[in-house]
């Protein structure tokens, strides 16, 4: 008699470390053949708690998972209802992925793979910043461009191997002319590769292919040092105005903010008024989440960021548009960077990124080294820290920093 069940379980041995969260597998036995898959479904630690082995449901009002193993369930059902004659010429896995209605390796394109990935795990996914949803739209950008130009996209991801994935990293780090593209340095490229590992481990993970070939991409992560100013040019640049334009000087206020707080280009330009806590003895805390990263940035600012709010803060069109400093592109602004680097005769490419890198000059020429008070300032993880679990960056270590700062630009910027 030939022998066929299906029946859900949670995966404990696959509780994600970071969300808590316990994956739903299913498993089909067909003639003493099992063929097992991931389902697209996470359960949290009380729906977990809730989950009832015997009806294989969670026993919880509501809860729009057990729709969805109810659709699986009912799928079995007309599975067997229109192939109850015919089941010898399936097996576990084809009986598997024609009930989960799951398209195969051989069936599905890389594109198409990508693409609903990203719809279904990355788009909607309120745990992932904006950045790193901009991330991934970038590098699927970047392999779809790929794939077109090596007349590839009808490829199948069962279909691509070592070779494909070493073929698209030469194709990040390449210049080629016909397309106008400039080959990117490693770390860049790495990053893209990166989010290609995460797509096909869950390939991996589907059963859509056996190996991930973008595991075995090697690149490197250390970027070259990036050209940072100097506490003298930094001077020349506060003390410029008669040697700039009105329009220059809105830029150059906007970058040097951003070397007095070491805020990105995009948290600078966006930052509001609410972000800033004016305290009564005259401090101004600063408390943002960065873009990119979404990790929190939080110090207390020196004089020389203030005067360039107070600069700002009775314009009309930025107090209405609760903006902390005028909000130019970042396109514009680095062309006048260099128009401003010229006349004050800096030797370098000067770009919004300059400021950051700058920053962290300056804490360590202030004679700041508390790395964790340094990483606070900057809005940088420490999650891999032992000193994450045991260390509190406290307030009164952000205002010794700011005092530091602080004197540091009085004595070498004031004239």
């Amino acid at each position: 008699m030939t022998k066929l069940s299906i029946i859900f379980f949670p995966n404990k041995g696959k509780k994600s470390s970071k969300t808590r969260k316990t994956p739903v597998y299913v498993r089909v036995f067909f003639n003493n053949v099992k063929a097992e898959h991931r389902l697209n479904l996470e359960l949290t630690e009380k729906q977990l708690a809730k989950w009832n082995p015997v009806l294989m449901r969670i026993e919880l009002p509501d809860c729009i998972e057990n729709d969805h193993l109810d659709n699986i369930s009912n799928e079995f059902k007309r599975f067997l209802a229109l192939n109850e004659y015919k089941l010898s010429s399936f097996n576990a896995v084809k009986i598997r992925d024609t009930v989960l209605q799951r398209q195969t390796g051989e069936d599905i394109k890389v594109i198409d793979y990508i693409n609903k990935y990203y719809s279904r795990t990355i788009m909607n996914n309120a745990e992932l910043t904006s950045g790193t949803k901009k991330n991934y739209r970038k590098g699927i950008n970047h392999i779809t461009v790929f794939l077109h130009h090596f007349k590839k996209m009808n490829i199948t991801v069962k279909e691509i191997d070592n070779a494909f994935a070493n073929s698209f990293k030469d194709y990040l780090l390449n210049d080629i002319a016909e397309l106008n593209k400039k080959g990117m340095l490693q770390p860049s490229a790495l990053g893209i590769v990166k989010k290609f590992r995460t797509i096909f481990n869950q390939a991996v993970n589907e059963d859509v292919i056996t190996k991930n070939p973008f595991l075995f991409i090697k690149l490197s992560n250390r970027s070259a040092k990036k050209p940072r100013l100097n506490i003298h040019q930094v001077r020349e640049l506060y003390i410029s105005e008669h040697k700039l334009n009105p329009t220059e000087i809105i830029y150059k206020d906007i970058f040097m903010f951003s070397v007095f707080t070491g805020l990105a280009y995009v948290d600078a330009t966006n930052l509001r008024r609410d972000c800033l806590e004016y305290r009564a003895n005259g401090d101004v805390k600063l408390t943002v989440a960065r873009q990119k990263t979404g990790e929190g940035t939080e110090q207390f600012l020196n004089q020389f960021a203030i005067e360039i709010i107070d600069k700002y803060k009775n314009i009309p069109y930025f107090s209405n548009a609760n903006k902390v400093i005028p909000g130019k592109s970042n396109k514009e602004l680095n062309v006048q960077l260099k128009f401003i680097a010229s006349k004050i005769g800096i030797p370098f490419l000067v770009s919004s990124h300059t400021a950051r890198h700058s920053f962290r000059q300056l804490l360590s020429e202030s004679g700041i080294e508390d790395d964790g008070v340094i990483k606070r300032m900057m809005g940088q993880t420490r999650k891999d820290s032992v000193d994450n679990v045991y260390y509190e960056v406290t307030e009164t270590r952000l205002i010794e920093a700011r005092n530091k700062l602080n004197n540091f630009l009085k004595t070498n910027c004031n004239v």
